[in-house]
């Protein structure tokens, strides 16, 4: 004979005696944790730390080339010096700008929202080729 007592019995079984209300069993479900991960485009090489350490480079250097160019011509140190400062600008929006397309794909591939970045893509592609104009327009006003 088995020494463990039948489930049924179990379940009418009431401390009190008499008729006895059967248990209903309900399973129970483990409540998971939902854990939310605060994502951040992070790449292995940052552009847009590497555009802003070229814009103030060539900013820098557009400033002090006519100050310490001081036996040269001053109307070619300052015409020299412009066309760094506008092609430190082109550079560090075209660095910028692929970064951002990189920021924008892995956007698509967390399954965010790509709205804000692709309106930064386009701002700053259009600020280049305003920039990369004025360049050209400038190397070609003295030909």
């Amino acid at each position: 004979m088995d020494s463990s007592p039948d489930s049924d019995q179990t379940l009418k079984q009431s401390p009190w005696g008499g008729n006895a209300v059967q248990a209903q069993i309900q399973p129970q479900v483990s409540q998971q944790q939902v854990i939310v991960i605060q994502a951040k485009y992070q790449p292995d090489v940052n552009l847009r730390t590497w555009s802003i350490v070229i814009l103030i480079c060539g900013v820098a250097i557009s400033f002090l080339l006519p100050i310490i160019g001081l036996e040269t011509d001053m109307y070619e140190l300052f015409e020299i010096s412009s066309y760094l400062c506008c092609s430190s600008f082109i550079v560090a929006f075209i660095l910028d700008a692929v970064y951002l397309k990189g920021k924008s794909d892995w956007e698509t591939s967390m399954g965010f929202s790509t709205n804000s970045t692709t309106f930064s893509l386009i701002v700053t592609i259009s600020f280049a080729v305003i920039f990369l104009t004025i360049l050209v327009f400038n190397l070609l006003a003295y030909y």
